[in-house]
């Protein structure tokens, strides 16, 4: 009994026990639930993402997870504006951060909302990649996302497997 015990239960409670801590400090897996990432991410595309602590670690253009008080649930949205900077919208969906234009080809739908957006310290302005129908720092009632609520950095699509992909540093900016 004690031979089965030691070689059995003992290295599953511990392979349980690392899996809890690996979810709650390291990784956690997230479900798109809207359209507004298109085409980067659909509805029903499971993330995988890493927990981000301190805003240090959020670079502009990252694909990020948070908690929208707003809304009351957790979100996914790609960040283009960090602290201090002047973000300014066009008509045409051009969107230029302190003067300069910002390369996006990953955005879906050029037309959108305008507006022009100074971003507070410890908070990030974030956008859908299907800008035409995204809800997101243009029409939320607070535009910015504080640094508090931003639970991680979504690094790999893991479902469907056909469409497995990685987020990596190709699209970083500090």
């Amino acid at each position: 009994m004690i031979q089965i015990i030691s070689h059995w239960v003992l290295p599953v409670i511990f392979a349980v026990a690392i899996a809890v801590i690996v979810q709650q400090f390291v990784f956690f897996t997230v479900l798109v639930s809207s359209h507004s990432m298109e085409p980067t991410l659909a509805p029903g595309d499971r993330l995988l993402s890493v927990r981000i602590h301190g805003h240090h670690h959020v670079k502009r253009q990252d694909i990020i997870v948070f908690y929208s008080q707003e809304y009351e649930m957790v979100m996914v949205k790609r960040v283009i504006g960090l602290p201090g900077d002047l973000v300014t919208i066009q008509n045409d969906g051009l969107v230029c951060i302190n003067g300069e234009k910002l390369q996006e080809a990953y955005v879906h739908s050029s037309k959108s909302r305008s507006g022009t957006f100074n971003v507070p310290k410890h908070q990030f302005m974030l956008l859908g990649d299907y800008r035409k129908y995204s809800t997101d720092s243009r029409s939320w009632a607070e535009p910015f996302i504080a640094e508090k609520d931003i639970l991680g950095r979504a690094v790999f699509r893991i479902y469907p497997f056909r469409r497995m992909r990685c987020f990596g540093d190709d699209n970083r900016k500090k």
